[in-house]
């Protein structure tokens, strides 16, 4: 069933309708209603009757049709899509049949999580909602290997591919296990359930199944007992234990296989993922480079240039971010549409066009869409180098997780020609390990760095935590040429739509007036044309608390509604009467 066909069909009016209180629809394409999100006493959930997109102004939820009705009803999106497809009157597709589950325990066998197998052939996680039922996603799952109670108990086990194989395997008297979503998803936090046992991984027939396995035995040399990885006789490409056992593969015929074949020991063949340090240092210690000094001073490099000057050089590792809501998704589209066309973007300038990536995982298409179209008409020149866009609706398997292995590789096709990869953001793009772990930061900081040794840069979006500092680990700033911080203005309205203060929190190799910080607002034309409006921070502050005094609010709650100290509004107030802004005397 095409999300598009649904909205294609819908009412969107009627829907609405049905749906707020004291709705009323203009002329314009446009609808207002009691929002039911929050305590709305006035109108203030705006409806665009044409896409189905909503924004309430009271309490910021917005988002598509499909976004209300999951907030509304409390359903996942598959049920609203449903939902809305009845509504619009369209048949919806057959519900795939569960054809098996697989359970993943704690030690203690009490159930974190399940893989469901569906036909027609497809794969999902869930996790028990406490109440009975499912939620179909991996948030806050603590990921164990599958039968981890039965791999504690034994001293040999096989790892394989997929649960499947492992059930067969145990059907067998065998004890074996997998990691939860398959090929190149070891996780390291895995091993220490394998200390001093001996370990056998048995690899499915085709590169991406001898490449985990390879990943697999590189975590684990150092930790198993014994490591072997073994090639089983007679498979076809993609064959795996289970087509081995339907060919009268035996227990016996297996343990002598396992016997026979030599321990591991590494070679040049190993493949790490990213989430397993201990198999990348096995993985580059052969092929480590050391130069002298002289040999080092007498190299030629090729001259690091700017991508958008002047703070994101060829080659660099850039973040910006700010609360929610701030804007930091208006600065990504503009920064990718400035370094494609070799344009500007506030106070930055591309001096040539470049290939951009923007993966962007949360904002719905539609969105990002009317964002660029809006940018795009209001440019004197349109990107003349590749913009590619990676967005979470136009993927059938989810987007690409960037802490792996598989969600880096995933990208990699894409990459030619590309000289900026914008990540958009790190919580929704990079979901392994938990986000105020160092560790978990490692693996996306080891695909920056190997992206940054092909001459290409990447710029992080990234969200602040309450108390305004970005959420998470401070490792990140360790390979950061450059930290942008954006900040809600004191005295912001949420009717302003898009107005923040730019700070450089690191700037590495720019300084003086080139790291100012400034204000910045977007401003829309009659004709729908966009500009952002600028001001350097002192000037703007001047101009807030002028404004402020005009309207006769006293010092002390200038200072408390712009967040600066009393002391500062009085210097402001002396600039303000030097500069002719005051109209009332104090």
């Amino acid at each position: 069933m095409d999300k598009q066909a649904i909205l294609d069909c819908l009412d969107k009016k009627a829907f609405y309708a049905s749906q707020l209180s004291s709705f009323k629809a203009n002329g314009s394409g446009m609808g207002q209603g009691l929002c039911p999100f929050h305590k709305d006493t006035k109108p203030s959930l705006s409806v665009n009757l044409n896409d189905g997109h909503f924004h309430c102004f009271g309490c910021g939820e917005k988002g598509s049709v499909f976004d209300f009705y999951m907030k509304q009803n409390g359903v996942d999106f598959v049920g609203a899509k449903d939902a809305l497809a009845n509504v619009a009157g369209i048949a919806t597709e057959p519900k795939k049949k569960i054809l098996r589950t697989y359970d993943y325990t704690d030690e203690a066998g009490k159930l974190l999580c399940q893989t469901v197998r569906y036909d027609p052939k497809d794969f999902k996680q869930r996790r028990p909602d406490g109440r009975g039922g499912w939620i179909y996603d991996l948030h806050g799952v603590r990921l164990v290997p599958y039968h981890l109670p039965e791999v504690l108990k034994e001293k040999s086990v096989i790892i394989v591919e997929g649960e499947k194989d492992a059930d067969n395997l145990e059907t067998l008297g065998l004890t074996a296990t997998t990691s939860p979503m398959g090929a190149g998803k070891w996780r390291k936090e895995y091993n220490e359930h394998f200390k001093e046992k001996h370990v056998a991984i048995l690899p499915d027939n085709d590169d991406l199944g001898k490449k985990h396995a390879q990943a697999i035995a590189g975590s684990l040399h150092r930790v198993a007992e014994s490591m072997k990885v073994v090639e089983l006789p007679g498979l076809p490409h993609k064959g795996d234990v289970s087509d081995w056992i339907s060919q009268e593969g035996t227990k016996e015929a297996l343990i002598e296989l396992i016997k026979q074949t030599p321990e591991w020991v590494g070679d040049e063949t190993l493949v790490a993922t990213p989430e397993n340090s201990v198999a990348q240092e096995a993985s580059t210690t052969k092929s480590i480079r050391v130069v002298s000094l002289p040999e080092m001073l007498s190299m030629e490099f090729p001259p690091r240039e700017n991508i958008l000057c002047p703070w994101l050089p060829t080659q660099g590792i850039g973040m910006i971010y700010s609360i929610r809501g701030t804007g930091k998704t208006h600065v990504a589209l503009g920064i990718s549409v400035a370094v494609a066309s070799g344009g500007r973007f506030l106070r930055w300038e591309a001096p040539q066009p470049r290939g951009v990536m923007y993966v962007d995982g949360e904002m719905p298409a539609v969105v990002i869409q009317e964002r660029l179209s809006h940018i795009i008409a209001s440019l004197d020149k349109e990107p003349s180098a590749p913009l590619h866009i990676v967005t979470p609706d136009l993927q059938k398997s989810g987007m690409p997780d960037l802490s792996t292995y598989d969600g880096q590789m995933a990208l990699e096709p894409h990459l030619d020609g590309v000289s900026l990869v914008i990540v958009d953001n790190i919580s929704t793009l990079c979901r392994g390990g938990r986000e105020n772990e160092a560790e978990s930061w490692l693996p996306v900081q080891g695909w920056a760095l190997r992206l940054r040794t092909r001459g290409k840069s990447v710029l992080f979006i990234h969200h602040s935590g309450k108390g305004g500092l970005q959420r998470g680990t401070s490792r990140r700033e360790d390979v950061l040429d450059t930290v942008i911080n954006l900040k809600r203005p004191g005295d912001y309205r949420p009717d302003e739509g898009a107005r923040f203060e730019v700070h450089f929190e690191k700037a590495r190799g720019i300084y003086g007036e080139n790291v100012k910080p400034f204000e910045a607002k977007l401003i829309t034309g009659i004709e729908g044309k966009q500009e952002w409006g600028m001001k350097d921070l002192e000037e703007s502050l001047t101009e807030r608390v002028a404004d402020l005094l005009n309207q006769g609010v006293p010092q002390q709650e200038i200072a408390e509604m712009i967040g600066v100290a009393k002391g500062t509004v009085s210097k402001h107030k002396r600039k303000a009467q030097d500069a002719g802004l005051l109209t009332i005397t104090a």
